[in-house]
Formats: structure tokens, C-alpha cells, sequence
């Protein structure tokens, strides 16, 4: 499977410290630089904006190209400027909290839209490949949703899964996570679209949905930057047992973090080869 590398600092991606690196994903809120030669997935910014609050879609658009120009690049994939259901403001603090089903149905909407939005600008954005996010709090909802963006799209477009990196936090959702899967990959598998990830390091559920993609013989990518962060948070990925532990030295060295991505970088791109010491969530093991 595809992995594209997030949060890139600019010290380590001036220095090349990632040869054997292809893939990395760009914010244009968050990000400042990529690899030189690196094949870019530019994210929407929609995760920042739960803060800041939502841009037009063409604000969002000029801005993602904006980003490009500045920092002399074309993308290789461009992001739909969907609306996340799995984040939420209380106060001045931004939670990881599924929405409500009502209002699940506003993003399903906005979501549809966005996609539509992107391409009907198919000519001008080539030559990206769109990426073209789905959102939804059940699975209705979800199927609502990639159902309407296939209308849509192209073959060729890819079919962006939101709303999952909750995942990470509260495991109850890795259920619906693999019964969604269930409804929505045929249907994804029969137009002939590839299908994007976002931001899901869970490694059973990254497993899954990495043997379900290529069992019916979908082209699967995803994209994090848990590899990044990592080091600076006192942890590192050990790819024999594919988790993180606590580890004791200095933090934030880039030799630390060189070698996280790397090890994040190696164990997903192989992920259906992995043999987990018991079976996962999906495959019958305790929850």
C-alpha cells in the first residue's frame, strides 16, 4: 500500500534525510516545505480550519495553489475541501467527538458539494489526480456519500475515505469502521477508482482495509504524519510488533525522527505481509 509521509519539517526535508521516500502529504495551513522531487498529495486544510473556521471552496482551492506556487511544486493528487465529522470545537479546545446524526447529513451535503466543486475544475487542475473526500457518521450516511461523488467523478479520480482517524482514540468505531468498508469498497471497486486513506495509522484497521483493497483489487494509499510527531512525544515504532513503546534519550533529534519515518514508512508499505502475534479486531480476536 502507498504511504504518504506527513509534517515534514523544513530541516529535514532540506537535508534529504528521506532518499528511499517518494510519497508525502502537504497541508497548506500546516507544512512549509517538501522534498525536492517528491510526489505530493496536498490536503484541503480542513482539519486547521475546525479552529479557524471554513474558507469558501474556492477559497480553499486558491489557497492550496497558492501553496504550490510558493513553494514551486505541482501536486500529484489535490484534496476536496470536505467537511470533517469527527472533529469539534468546545470553548477554545478542539476534540475528537463524532457529530450527531443530523448534523452528519450537513456534511454529507457539503461534502458531495465540494467534490463536485473540484471537478467541474478537472481541465484546469490537470495534471492532478483528484482526490475526492466522503464523510459520514453511519453508514447510510457514508454510502449516501460515495455513491453521489461517483455520479461525479471520473474513473481515474480518487475516492478520499474522512472520518476515521478517531479510530486512533476511541476504538468503538473500528466496528463501523469495518462494516462501512464492507458496504462502500464494491461499490468503489466496480467504477475502477483508486481510494485514499486519510490520516489512519491504526495498524489492525489499517490492515484490514489494506487486505479488503487488495483482495477486489483496489489501489489503497493513506497518510499520516504519527511517524513525524513520534519521537517528539518520547515514543518510537518498532516494526516487529507493529507499535510504538517509550523509549529513554533525547527527544526531537533528527536522527530519532529519520528513523521513525523510515520504520513508519517500510512497515506500511508492506502491511499485507504483516502477521500480527494474535488475530485482530476483524478477524474474530478480543476487542
Amino acid at each position: 500500500m502507498r504511504f504518504y509521509v506527513g509534517a515534514i519539517r523544513r530541516c529535514e526535508a532540506k537535508y534529504n534525510l528521506f532518499p528511499e521516500i517518494k510519497h508525502f502529504c502537504l497541508a497548506p495551513t500546516l507544512t512549509p516545505y517538501a522534498p525536492q522531487g517528491a510526489k505530493i498529495l496536498l490536503d484541503s486544510g480542513a482539519y486547521g480550519d475546525v479552529r479557524r473556521g471554513r474558507f469558501t471552496f474556492n477559497q480553499g482551492l486558491e489557497r492550496q495553489l497558492a501553496f504550490e506556487t510558493k513553494h514551486q511544486f505541482i501536486s500529484e493528487r489535490i484534496a476536496s475541501y470536505d467537511l470533517l465529522i469527527d472533529e469539534q470545537m468546545r470553548g477554545d479546545r478542539r476534540i475528537k467527538s463524532r457529530w450527531a446524526e443530523k448534523a452528519g447529513w450537513k456534511a454529507v451535503d457539503e461534502t458531495i458539494a465540494a467534490a463536485e466543486f473540484l471537478c467541474e475544475r478537472r481541465e484546469s487542475l490537470a495534471p492532478r489526480q483528484l482526490v475526492l473526500g466522503c464523510q459520514g457518521v453511519n453508514i447510510d450516511q457514508y454510502e449516501t456519500c460515495v455513491s453521489a461523488i461517483q455520479e461525479i467523478a471520473n474513473p481515474e479520480d480518487c475516492i478520499g475515505l474522512g472520518g476515521w482517524c478517531i479510530i486512533g482514540q476511541q476504538r468503538r468505531y473500528l466496528r463501523l469502521f469495518g462494516e462501512t468498508l464492507q458496504r462502500i469498497l464494491p461499490l468503489i471497486a466496480a467504477k475502477g477508482h483508486p481510494v485514499h486513506l486519510f490520516g489512519v495509522t491504526h495498524i489492525p484497521a489499517l490492515r484490514h482495509f489494506a487486505l479488503k483493497c487488495r483482495d477486489i483489487c483496489i489501489l489503497a494509499s493513506v497518510d499520516s504524519a504519527r511517524f513525524s510527531y513520534e519521537p517528539s512525544r518520547g515514543f518510537l515504532f518498532d516494526e516487529s510488533t507493529g507499535k510504538s513503546y517509550r523509549y529513554m534519550g533525547k527527544q526531537h533529534t533528527w536522527e530519532k525522527i529519520k528513523e521513525n519515518i523510515i520504520a513508519g514508512h517500510r512497515f506500511i508499505s508492506r502491511i499485507e505481509e504483516w502477521k500480527p502475534m494474535q488475530l485482530d479486531l476483524f478477524e474474530g480476536g478480543p476487542e
